[in-house]
């Protein structure tokens, strides 16, 4: 289970597409990777209806954030490099 809540965490903000007042979308080509199974898909839904349900199961799921995780710290890092580049652009003026 841990495999599925870490790619719904991974892609939904990718993928789903929520419109006031209208259907909510899910736009599966856009996913970093495919649905690791049926249930990943279950479960993207289920964050898309009942968004409380999610975060309590996924906070549970041991192993579910790793993958959470490690994207944070591959943005961090590219936002730190930015910066440092930044600010050598920044000192050659």
């Amino acid at each position: 289970m841990s495999t599925e809540i870490g790619w719904v965490q991974a892609n939904r903000l990718r993928i789903v597409e929520e419109r006031p007042a209208r259907a909510t979308l899910a736009h599966l080509d856009q996913a970093m990777s495919p649905a690791p199974s049926w249930a990943a898909l279950g479960w993207l839904e289920t964050s898309s209806r009942s968004c409380a349900k999610f975060v309590d199961v996924a906070a549970k799921v041991p192993g579910a954030n790793d993958d959470e995780g490690a994207l944070m710290r591959r943005e961090l890092k590219a936002n730190d490099e930015v910066e440092r580049l930044l600010e050598e652009m920044r000192d050659k003026r």
